[in-house]
């Protein structure tokens, strides 16, 4: 609502980001676990404000709807970033689905949004979507890559998961030589490093 065309403090929420650790404690510089902050505007003293609900690993991207009334952002989990949306008086829900990695660039009047979208398949390339539909539609605009593919053969990528010390549930994938045979021996490399981190 406005007063005398000016917003209530109350009415006014200032969207920003904050990087933390697992454990909680602030840290200034980190590159990982961002979230999108919630921080009430009002004439006190300011506020830390507090993070969107939900355990998503990582958070970025954000951007209002065209009508102010929704926050979209990108959110990392399980290896995969996918669009999140947040209407102002309810909680945070996954918009797109699927094992890959797609961005938030912008966003026009009529809700279509572009970005990159990349999976353990195809490098990234452009894509436009639009943000009202439940499941959108993603539509390829570039394909860089292309003519460097057509002659490439690419090792099929399977996640899994195992259950490693002290109960911790830890994600993994195997990529199989092209052409793999399950009738024949292959020799393994591990690569073996921190996270979570997306694919």
């Amino acid at each position: 609502p406005l007063e005398q065309g000016r917003p209530k403090p109350s009415d006014v929420r200032v969207i920003t980001r904050a990087t933390f650790r697992a454990d909680g404690s602030g840290y200034r510089n980190g590159p990982r676990r961002s979230r999108v902050f919630l921080v009430p505007v009002s004439d006190a003293a300011p506020e830390m404000g507090r993070p969107l609900p939900g355990s998503r690993i990582a958070e970025s991207d954000p951007a209002f709807a065209p009508d102010g009334a929704t926050l979209y952002f990108t959110a990392q989990d399980r290896g995969a970033a996918n669009v999140w949306y947040a209407p102002s008086n309810g909680s945070p829900r996954q918009l797109t689905q699927g094992a890959q990695i797609l961005s938030l660039t912008s966003i026009d009047r009529a809700f279509n949004a572009v970005g990159l979208r990349s999976d353990p398949d195809e490098p990234p390339d452009v894509v436009r979507y639009n943000l009202k539909q439940a499941q959108p539609r993603l539509a390829r605009l570039t394909d860089v890559n292309a003519d460097v593919l057509a002659a490439k053969r690419l090792g099929q990528v399977e996640e899994f998961w195992y259950v490693s010390t002290g109960g911790a549930k830890v994600q993994g994938w195997i990529v199989k030589p092209p052409g793999f045979s399950a009738q024949k021996k292959y020799p393994l490399i591990m690569e073996i490093h921190g996270g979570p981190h997306a694919m």
